[in-house]
């Protein structure tokens, strides 16, 4: 279902170091240009090894996690549009990134990242299942909508429902989860509000600043995507626990997230 390249982690389970693809390209793919590579520990050999043979299983027969949301939402999207790099090397915190490689959506998946975190294998494998359905939201997004954006509003627009998606669709057993607890709301609240102060003062200068902070460090604080995934919880709510229509809906009107993220203080405001 995905066309899989595995050339780095195989040389690597077999040389137990990177020696001769130290000059990869996917080395120069993490910041486009740059070259960015870190060196593997063998302790973690067997560890590598094992979860390389439980993803490539997994990957046979791959359903990204909230399946049926999924179908609801991204419909006939194929799997086999996607290149998907299963390798070792990559710096931290890059666990896992989509890139655009020879002119494909493509997915690097670093194992080694995986073992670090320190988990119970089975704790892991479901981590990867997350992770795996997060990044191939990015690549469908990718494909269905325009991304190569003018202006800073549209830009914004975008990351909104892109990382709102993504965060949104690849949570835990998401249709049954009660987003309507004291804890969700005021992650909600803290996030939406960050974000709207902060767009007060983003322009042309400082908007890949803006990005990068609002899109990274722990979960619950990363509030472009959080707030996006707010608004994305909203509007699944007010639609009767579908996205099935988001993607016309979204396409007819850029700003959609934007009148849910409102709708989640009015709704929060009125309790």
């Amino acid at each position: 279902m995905f066309n899989i390249k595995t050339d780095i982690i195989d040389n690597y389970l077999l040389k137990k170091n990177l020696n001769e693809l130290s000059e990869n390209k996917i080395f120069y793919k993490i910041i486009e240009g740059k070259y960015m590579k870190d060196e593997v520990s063998n302790q973690n050999y067997n560890s590598i090894k094992k979860l390389y043979n439980s993803t490539r299983e997994i990957l046979d027969d791959f359903n990204p996690i909230n399946n049926n949301l999924w179908k609801s939402l991204y419909k006939d999207f194929n799997l086999r549009l996607v290149d998907l790099y299963l390798t070792v090397g990559l710096p931290k915190p890059y666990d896992a990134i989509t890139r655009k490689i020879n002119n494909k959506n493509s997915i690097i998946l670093d194992l080694n990242r995986f073992i670090s975190y320190k988990k119970s294998y089975k704790e892991t494998i479901g981590i990867f299942k997350r992770i795996l359905t997060h990044e191939l939201s990015h690549i469908f997004n990718w494909e269905i909508f325009d991304y190569d954006l003018p202006s800073v509003k549209d830009k914004i627009n975008y990351l909104l429902m892109d990382e709102g998606i993504a965060h949104f669709i690849s949570y835990p057993n998401v249709s049954n989860e009660n987003f309507n607890t004291l804890i969700y709301n005021r992650r909600m609240v803290r996030n939406i509000k960050n974000f709207f102060n902060k767009y007060e003062k983003v322009n042309e200068n400082n908007f890949w600043d803006f990005i990068q902070e609002g899109n990274s460090g722990s979960y619950w604080d990363k509030y472009i995507a959080i707030s996006g995934k707010f608004a994305i919880i909203n509007y699944y709510k007010l639609n009767n626990n579908s996205l099935s229509n988001f993607i016309d809906d979204y396409k007819k009107d850029k700003n959609i997230l934007w009148k849910y993220m409102e709708k989640c203080f009015i709704s929060y405001n009125n309790k």
